[in-house]
């Protein structure tokens, strides 16, 4: 896999600069750092300048799409007139609904600021940028803090603070491509109306999940409890019926019901749950 790492600006175009810190610097030192990182996480990372040189946005995009990497991150420092403003802002182009831009936004914003304690700031979907619009892949860009506020500014600066927002970027892609796994449940059905638009809506994205069933809703909607099975969704008991009086009375009871639950989930829907 492949991502493309941009440090923004360089050469004659420095950025903001502020007490003599220049964005492009401090760009550059990240950019390496993320590379690296990504390499030894088993990625390639392609700069698209190695070095303090003047490379035009649009050469740094043709460059990126013929290179058919996998993503595009372009790393930025931000200014503001009143020095007080602090955090991480990150943007990507809302405007493209085929790319996965926002994931890929998401999922870096949300990792950077984990790993450096930052203020966090918007993750902005009106992105009118040549780098996170013309790109042919997924895009966002980082502000990851403002030169413009000294506190911030003197942590930017330092190779510490550069690791924890190189970590957090590199934490934020792997994610990306190696998203975690949510566990999807639904308790006290079927009904007669909800399950049916819960197993559309699930349908529709290719999603399965488990369904704790209630026994005498089994018994009355026996067509909604084929449906889940048929769909390939997973079952489990949750009892037979949902009078916590007798259900929690003893042990003895709380296993008959169970049993009678566990029976007619099988009769109904032939599934030993």
């Amino acid at each position: 896999l492949a991502v493309i790492i941009d440090p923004g600006h360089g050469g004659e175009d420095e950025g903001c600069a502020k007490e003599g810190v220049r964005e492009k610097d401090v760009n550059l030192a990240i950019a390496k750092l993320v590379r690296d990182k990504l390499n030894g996480m088993g990625y390639q990372g392609i700069m698209t300048r190695e070095e303090d040189a003047y490379i035009a946005k649009e050469e740094r995009v043709e460059n990126a799409n013929a290179s058919n990497a996998d993503i595009y991150v372009s790393i930025h420092q931000n200014t503001f007139e009143d020095g007080a403003v602090v955090g991480i802002e990150t943007w990507y182009d809302g405007s493209d609904s085929v790319r996965d831009s926002k994931r890929l936004a998401q999922l870096i914003h949300q990792e950077t600021i984990n790993t450096t304690g930052a203020v966090q700031r918007q993750i902005r979907d009106d992105a009118q940028l040549h780098v996170t619009g013309k790109t042919v892949m997924p895009a966002c860009l980082i502000e990851t803090g403002f030169l413009s506020n000294p506190r911030e500014r003197a942590l930017l600066s330092t190779t510490e603070y550069q690791e924890k927002i190189a970590q957090g970027i590199c934490n934020g892609i792997d994610l990306y491509f190696n998203p975690g796994t949510m566990y999807l449940t639904f308790d006290d059905g079927p009904s007669a109306e909800c399950t049916d638009k819960v197993l559309d809506v699930l349908e529709e994205k290719d999603v399965k999940a488990t369904f704790f069933l209630i026994g005498e809703y089994v018994e009355k909607y026996p067509e909604v409890a084929r449906r889940i099975v048929e769909e390939g969704h997973t079952i489990g008991i949750h009892c037979y019926r949902h009078d916590y009086g007798v259900l929690y009375a003893s042990k003895e009871s709380f296993l008959e019901d169970f049993q009678k639950a566990y029976d007619v989930i099988y009769q109904v829907t032939g599934v030993e749950a």
